[in-house]
């Protein structure tokens, strides 16, 4: 059910595989004028200063929202509220592959979460046949056939919600900015991990640097926006390759970009890394305090620029509803659509189709 878009977008350099989308959500809706722009709230309440932060009760947040005509956020015909987050992989200024696509849904005081992999292909069409190319590609050929960026997403969103037979409340889109930023505005995230050896991954691009990134197994890792304190550098590296055992603790990385980016080395694939991108999003959840919502509104209010992009109402009692809503649900059921349970290898190639009527089983027992 797709929505109307709230904020157009303004998009800068990106290179993202990113679900911060909790956060997203929360400094998107908190924010008193969206995403994109600066507050013009105090203007519009004759100087009176809001925010998220402030002790506000239900009814008077209401009457403010009606006074500002904003909409509710609206859990649909199915009474869950059911939010599309995607990451986007790209070198350039616009949308680019969606290489993290996850649904999140929440009923009551539960949270469920499934992953489409982005080697999903012949992903099905709304009235039939299939899209060519992989379900990361999907979005650029909206773009191609001239949608805009915010209809591109609407469409795939209706697209997903065919293909899971589910309600789709809203979408929203993170780029590599948006994550480090809103990171930044939370961390330290503490998240369970097993050890992660990748040897592949390109964090910090210094040519002098050598590539890869290491995270040790703990079941308290402690995840920021940047590399500084570990080892006083931004990005990660590679270092930890030339290190005799133990791993040197300046060659561990701690920062979240690379967490979620990585897919490489023992026990680790693009499966791997959607299971630990939902993780990550349920332990960003749990990292986010209500007195953070003030400065994560003042974030979204003049940092959202080229990092996010919703189609989400805005309003000021939705913002702690919603952080009421996610902060006291517990994680209850997750998937990744994978093989062989979910998807069948297709010959010849290395993409993979969904076992639509497995896929659409699962969605309608946690998702419906």
């Amino acid at each position: 059910m797709a929505r109307p878009a709230v904020s157009n977008a303004r998009t800068a350099r990106v290179f993202a595989v990113t679900v911060g989308v909790i956060a997203l959500v929360l400094t998107t809706i908190a924010s008193p004028s969206g995403a994109y722009g600066a507050s013009s709230w105090g203007s519009k309440l004759g100087g009176f200063a809001t925010d998220a932060s402030m002790t506000m009760s239900a009814p008077v947040l209401r009457l403010v929202d009606d006074m500002m005509g904003n909409q509710a956020v609206d859990d649909g015909s199915d009474n869950r509220l059911t939010v599309l987050a995607m990451g986007s992989d790209s070198r350039g200024s616009g949308l680019g592959r969606m290489d993290a696509i996850l649904i999140l849904s929440i009923k009551g005081s539960s949270i469920s979460m499934a992953s489409i992999p982005r080697d999903t292909a012949r992903f099905p069409k709304r009235g039939g046949g299939t899209w060519s190319g992989k379900v990361n590609g999907i979005v650029r050929q909206y773009l191609n056939a001239g949608y805009s960026a915010q209809s591109a997403l609407s469409e795939f969103e209706k697209d997903v919600e065919n293909a899971l037979g589910i309600v789709i409340d809203y979408n929203a889109v993170v780029w590599f900015n948006g994550l480090t930023t809103l990171v930044g505005r939370v961390d330290p995230i503490y998240v369970n991990t097993p050890e992660i050896r990748d040897g592949k991954l390109i964090d910090d691009h210094d040519p002098n640097q050598p590539q890869g990134v290491y995270f040790p197994n703990s079941n308290s890792w402690a995840l920021h926006d940047y590399n500084y304190s570990a080892n006083g550098r931004a990005y990660c590296n590679g270092k930890w390759r030339f290190d005799p055992a133990p791993i040197d603790t300046a060659n561990k990385c701690v920062r979240a970009l690379p967490f979620v980016r990585s897919r490489k080395g023992p026990n680790n694939d693009d499966w791997v890394r959607s299971k630990r991108q939902q993780n990550f999003v349920y332990a960003t959840i749990k990292a986010i305090s209500s007195g953070e919502l003030s400065g994560l509104s003042s974030t979204a209010s003049n940092e959202g620029g080229g990092r996010w992009m919703t189609n989400m109402p805005i309003s000021l009692s939705n913002a702690q509803d919603l952080y009421n809503r996610l902060h006291s649900a517990s994680f209850g059921h997750s998937v990744v659509f994978k093989p062989n349970g979910y998807a069948s290898r297709i010959s010849g190639t290395s993409g993979y189709q969904l076992k639509l009527d497995a896929v659409r089983a699962w969605c309608n027992n946690y998702m419906s």
